[in-house]
């Protein structure tokens, strides 16, 4: 059946919506990066790692914490960052899952945090952690 300018008329039996949408979006680009990515010297992830760590975030991900920047860094590793105050960052090494957590206080000390990401706990221990910085400097 057409309507008066030729478009078909589409019918919607169903709609996913995808959790962490923006997040989701970025593990897709990320997951394309091929070694040598960076100037001949950028390492790329292994996919079925990164698919992984992206399916347990972009699922876990709480709505309280406002959504990092998400970058590869040249060791492969993934790079969270939040443009706020104390600039709070997390490494994340997709190989030994190993989650560093680095800001800054309002004193200008540093914080510093290692988390280890094997299970579903492991996220939300990492989550709670975040929310007492991330939470608090978005006050």
């Amino acid at each position: 059946m057409t309507h008066g300018i030729g478009f078909k008329k589409l019918y919607v039996n169903n709609i996913d919506v995808i959790k962490n949408h923006d997040l989701a979006i970025r593990f897709d680009e990320i997951a394309q990066y091929q070694n040598g990515w960076y100037d001949g010297q950028g390492v790329a992830p292994d996919v079925n790692i990164l698919k992984t760590v992206a399916y347990e975030i972009t699922e876990s991900y709480p709505d309280y914490l406002v959504l990092p920047n998400i970058t590869l860094t040249q060791e492969g590793t993934l790079l969270f960052e939040w443009n706020i105050e104390g600039e709070p960052s997390v490494d994340i090494n997709l190989n030994d899952h190993i989650v560093f957590y680095h800001s800054f206080s309002t004193n200008g000390e540093d914080i510093e945090k290692d988390f280890s990401l094997v299970n579903k706990e492991d996220y939300q221990l990492m989550y709670s952690f975040l929310s007492l910085y991330i939470q608090s400097e978005l006050s």
